[in-house]
């Protein structure tokens, strides 16, 4: 039995759910407590839970935990007929038990929903760690590039809505297609709106749809038209409160109707925001959840380039590597002292203006007069490399680290944070840079 596994009770019978409480707990569950559904799903907001256990009087009344659960298995005690409620929630849970099952009969349902849970979050690491797709999309070895991957793998596999931050040029396009590409939802609709082109009416018809009316037919909107996959607001903070209201409701409810209309038309599509962070201090977006009240929320930030400088090495072989492939360039060899310029660059364009960079410099690499070279500024300085010099990436990569420590005073924290990586990654690079047949010369 997983003892540490997490379970939730939804009762609004104190008395039911205390001694469910304790019984958990005696079995070495972790347990606590929720009065009504409404506050279930702002407890499973809050924190982790691999099970929920909700008592209702109709199965449908679950509904508003299948997106805040996330990747937790529920499991409903009904008053009535279990074959009722099964027809009633379809695949959204993971069993239905009548009020009046015995306690060893929950507790072996509890011990396998447990287990069900561990699995799938298993399968989302593995699949995070795994995934070429996401190995081939995201490009970086550094820690945040790590985490990011692993992140993804974890939004895929859930249900959540997922809101993307970054700056513009950081790849938050291609972190939306990945959530959808590797999740449950892939072989189905993947929809985007960008929501800056167009006024709140017409963003609500084209979200919600139209009515029928005489001389007019009615039409379908995105949500309805991107049933059982993803379906992407792009720069989200540009619709109206109202309409983000009527968003959120939509996804909560799993219901809304068409503009002009009462007859609500059911909802089942994965939601994926994204807003653009500014590069000046202090205009970021505030928390995710209070763009889209109510709708639990995953977030996942993109760190622009200059946070993680020591992926710029890889991103530009690989830019490269696709350009000879895709379009038979074949780009000149960069020297060392052009590839620790591109390092020392702040790239407000991110990883964008950097593939734009390695396309022009390949399709002017024919002609030397209009080659181009990389604007360095005063990081850059003190760099004695031979422009000749035939070097690694790995020998690219510890001079400049070492460069960094230098310009830093010797102050490993800065010089990490400049990097892009952990503290602990840097020691141990610089612990290997101590044996001598790892010096680059």
């Amino acid at each position: 039995m997983p003892t540490e596994s997490r379970v939730l009770v939804i009762d609004a019978s104190t008395h039911r759910s205390t001694a469910l409480h304790e019984l958990l707990g005696a079995a070495g569950y972790e347990a606590s407590v929720a009065g009504s559904i409404m506050e279930g799903a702002s407890v499973l907001g809050r924190s982790g839970v691999d099970v929920v256990i909700a008592t209702v009087p109709v199965a449908s009344d679950v509904e508003p935990l299948v997106g805040p659960a996330d990747d937790a298995s529920i499991i409903v005690q009904v008053d009535g007929s279990e074959e009722d409620a099964i027809r009633s929630v379809g695949s959204t849970v993971h069993t239905v038990l009548s009020c009046n099952v015995a306690v060893d009969v929950l507790f072996s349902v509890v011990e396998r929903a447990a287990r069900d849970t561990a699995l799938r979050r298993e399968l989302a690491l593995l699949r995070a760690r795994a995934s070429e797709e996401i190995a081939q999309t995201l490009i970086g070895r550094s820690t945040t590039m790590m985490q990011l991957r692993e992140l993804i793998g974890r939004a895929a596999a859930s249900q959540r809505t997922v809101h993307i931050m970054g700056e513009a040029g950081v790849g938050k396009d291609l972190a939306a297609r990945l959530v959808h590409d590797l999740s449950d939802r892939a072989a189905r609709p993947f929809v985007r709106l960008r929501c800056t082109d167009a006024d709140a009416d017409a963003l609500e018809q084209e979200l919600f749809g139209a009515a029928t009316v005489p001389g007019r037919a009615g039409r379908k909107g995105l949500l309805e038209a991107a049933r059982g996959g993803t379906l992407v607001l792009d720069e989200c903070t540009a619709l109206s409160h109202a309409l983000r209201a009527r968003v959120a409701q939509a996804i909560i409810t799993r219901r809304a109707p068409r503009v002009g209309d009462e007859a609500p038309v059911r909802v089942d599509v994965r939601l994926v925001l994204t807003t653009r962070d500014s590069t000046e201090p202090g205009r970021r977006h505030g928390a995710p959840e209070a763009i889209f009240d109510g709708v639990s929320v995953l977030p996942i930030s993109i760190p622009p380039l200059r946070e993680r400088r020591s992926d710029i090495p890889l991103l530009v072989q690989h830019f490269r590597a696709r350009l000879s492939r895709d379009q038979g360039l074949s780009p000149r060899p960069l020297s060392a002292d052009a590839v620790m310029s591109l390092l020392a660059q702040e790239w407000t364009g991110n990883v964008r203006e950097l593939e734009h960079w390695v396309e022009l410099d390949a399709l002017r690499a024919t002609d030397s007069r209009h080659s181009i070279s990389p604007h360095t500024d005063s990081s850059a300085g003190g760099l004695a490399i031979p422009a000749d010099a035939s070097w690694t990436l790995e020998q690219l990569e510890q001079k400049y680290i070492l460069h960094v420590l230098e310009q830093e005073d010797g102050n490993q924290s800065r010089a990490a944070e400049r990097l892009g990586i952990d503290r602990r990654t840097l020691y141990r690079k610089l612990k290997e840079y101590r044996e001598p047949d790892r010096i680059a010369s």
